[in-house]
């Protein structure tokens, strides 16, 4: 019976109606239905809509084949490491151990040398 009604919303509506729509309108016939149960019944009986969304693939381009610009990415992300490092109010000589999450893209001079003026060790070495 529940099956039936889903059918025929679905192919009243031109097909064009989802899970969300069928549910309002059951709403407005007093039943009271989940969307994963309208979502089952839809693909038992494969009621699929005529606008489901379809996920791009996105293509490589010339900007993430380019190893310039992803070693400027990474001295960008150091240069933030160590602004947030010189904003800290937290006297730095007290900091012992720093941990920072991708250890590899950060093998920069300048937050090494920073880092050895400190004292500060690498909680990933």
């Amino acid at each position: 019976m529940l099956e039936d009604k889903i059918i025929k919303i679905f192919n009243k509506n031109y097909k064009s109606y989802g899970t969300r729509r069928i549910k309002v309108e059951l709403e407005k016939l007093n039943i009271v239905v989940s969307r994963r149960k309208i979502s089952i019944i839809m693909h038992k009986y494969n009621l699929v809509t005529k606008y489901v969304l379809k996920y791009r693939k996105y293509k490589n381009n010339k900007y993430n084949e380019d190893n310039n610009i992803v070693c400027n990415r990474k001295n960008k992300d150091s240069e933030l490491v160590l602004k947030a490092l010189k904003n800290i109010k937290y006297p730095i000589n007290r900091i012992k151990i720093l941990h920072i999450d991708r250890e590899l893209e950060f093998k920069n001079s300048k937050l090494d040398k920073f880092m050895r003026i400190f004292n500060i060790k690498h909680s990933l070495i």
